[in-house]
């Protein structure tokens, strides 16, 4: 399925978020693409995405305006999925509740993102997991499945504008489920205000003790402040 402007696009997002998971198969970006003002993630929760998505090295920009939670990225939910060669400029808002943020994905759910860039503006609420490359791949209830992101790059500014109960990093906001982070990259302004059980981190907010987990050949060029759990 070869994606070639804005409405191939959101018919691909619909077909995904009614049920059609694309596993087994294989999307390819064609063109740069701008989402618009108004961007409504891919995939849910309930309807993931789990199929193949080159970006071909072209550029979504997209923005998802003020809103209080839920699963916001370029892809809302994967599921075993593989994102490859794809670059977005990513605009989000989190005003209030707790949700899962990621300039390309909010929940990865084993899989891989490889050769991905991302750039733009992410703010968080309280008790959000950002991060600019993933927001989040797992919690206590799905964390079996092998996760890998690699050779990705993020110079996304990633703010929380309420304290206490946020995880934010560079690359990913929270690792909870075994993989690799090897060969990132991110840059930027991250920064969480004083509150109980914040994690902040150049590439990766909060990884599991429970779980194996290698994060090797990264780096990240910027500013992380805050307090709590600061690295």
């Amino acid at each position: 399925y070869k994606i070639n402007n804005l409405d191939d696009l959101e018919a691909f997002r619909t077909r995904v978020n009614s049920g059609t998971t694309y596993e087994g198969l294989f999307v390819k970006l064609m063109a740069d693409i701008d989402g618009g003002s108004s961007w409504t993630p891919i995939g849910t929760s309930s309807n993931n995405f789990k199929g193949t998505f080159d970006g071909n090295n072209k550029t979504i920009t997209y923005v998802i305006p003020s809103t209080t939670t839920g699963y916001l990225g370029l892809f809302g939910y994967t599921y075993n999925a593989t994102i490859k060669y794809l670059n977005v400029d990513a605009t989000i808002t989190q005003t209030g509740g707790n949700g899962n943020i990621g300039g390309i994905v909010a929940w990865q759910e084993g899989g891989t993102i490889t050769n991905c860039t991302a750039t733009g503006n992410i703010t968080a609420a309280t008790g959000s997991y950002a991060g600019g490359i993933v927001g989040r791949n797992g919690d206590y209830s799905h964390n079996s499945l092998s996760n890998t992101i690699s050779s990705c790059t993020s110079s996304v500014n990633i703010t929380s504008s309420k304290t206490g109960g946020n995880y934010i990093g560079g690359i990913i906001g929270q690792i909870y489920a075994p993989g690799s982070v090897t060969g990132c990259s991110a840059s930027g302004d991250i920064y969480a205000p004083e509150g109980s059980g914040t994690y902040i981190g150049g590439i990766a907010g909060y990884t599991s003790s429970s779980k194996t987990v290698s994060i090797s050949g990264c780096g990240f060029t910027g500013n992380v402040r805050g307090a709590g759990y600061v690295g």
